[in-house]
């Protein structure tokens, strides 16, 4: 939806400067490219009511801060655990 618009609005730009058969098409490549990346970046992703519009999803609430706590002992943490009882690899190498 946002190219299509960018580009007919970049025909109308272009047309009057007669660039040629070689340079308006390169030109109107690289506005549609430069105007997509710049009003999606700039503009879509930072207004939460035009995300769903363009098909991305409603803006993430704020999360809160994960708070980090370290393991009650390093020692017990670095131990590794039997298997449970009755537990096979699923590797054929086991």
């Amino acid at each position: 939806m946002l190219h299509q618009t960018l580009i007919v609005a970049g025909v109308a730009l272009l047309v009057p400067l007669a660039l040629g058969p070689v340079w308006e098409p390169v030109a109107l490549v690289a506005v549609t490219i430069a105007g997509c990346w710049l009003l999606t970046d700039g503009l879509i992703r930072r207004i939460g009511w035009l995300r769903p519009l363009f098909g991305l999803k409603r803006k993430p609430e704020a999360e809160p801060a994960v708070v980090l706590t370290p393991p009650a002992s390093a020692s017990a943490s670095s131990t590794p655990r039997p298997p449970a009882p009755g537990w096979r690899s699923p590797s054929p190498r086991a």
